[in-house]
C-alpha cells in the first residue's frame, strides 16, 4: 500500500520520516509564511487533538486524531482523523488532559518533494525537525547540505 490509501473504513496509511536538524531551510527564516500547530497529547492513549492556525492566529483545520504505528515498520502508521469545528474544539481542550506541544510549519520543496520544517515553541523552544512523506517501496534522498542533522 502506498501514500493516502486506505487502511479501514475511515483510516488512511502514512509513511514519513523525520530528521533533527539545526536550523530552517536556506531562504527561509522566521518571517517566512507558517502554520502554528497546537497538538494536545492526550494522556495514555494515542490521541492527538489538534488546532492549524496561519501567521495571524486564524483558524485553518481542528480535528482529533489516532496514530497507530504499524509493527516492524517504524516510518509507517495508520492515521485517522475527525474534523472539528472551532466550538468542538474549545470544548475538547478543556475536557481532555495530556501535553501540549506547539510549533510552527514552515513547508519547503527540495529534490521534488514536499518537506515540512517544524520549529518548537514553549518547553521545546529552539527544536527544529523536518519530515518528509512517501510511498512504500520509494527511496527518500537526505538533503545533506540544506538541512544537516539526524535521522529520528
Amino acid at each position: 500500500m502506498g501514500q493516502g490509501e486506505k487502511a479501514g473504513k475511515y483510516a488512511c496509511f502514512e509513511i514519513e520520516r523525520r530528521f533533527l536538524v539545526d536550523a530552517l531551510p536556506n531562504g527561509c527564516n522566521q518571517t517566512c509564511d507558517f502554520v502554528r500547530i497546537r497538538d494536545l497529547y492526550v494522556t495514555g492513549t494515542r490521541l492527538r487533538l489538534r488546532r492549524m492556525e496561519n501567521s495571524a492566529g486564524i483558524l485553518l483545520k481542528a480535528k482529533l486524531g489516532r496514530k497507530e504505528s504499524v509493527e516492524g515498520r517504524p516510518e509507517e502508521a495508520i492515521m485517522t482523523n475527525l474534523y472539528l469545528e472551532g466550538d468542538e474544539w474549545d470544548l475538547m481542550k478543556a475536557s481532555l488532559g495530556g501535553v501540549w506541544v506547539v510549533k510552527r510549519r514552515y513547508k519547503e520543496v527540495w529534490m521534488g518533494r514536499r518537506w515540512s520544517v517544524d520549529v518548537f515553541e514553549g518547553a521545546h523552544n529552539g527544536l527544529v525537525m523536518a519530515e518528509v512523506e512517501f510511498g512504500r517501496g520509494q527511496a527518500v534522498e537526505i538533503p545533506p547540505v540544506v538541512w544537516p542533522g539526524g535521522d529520528l
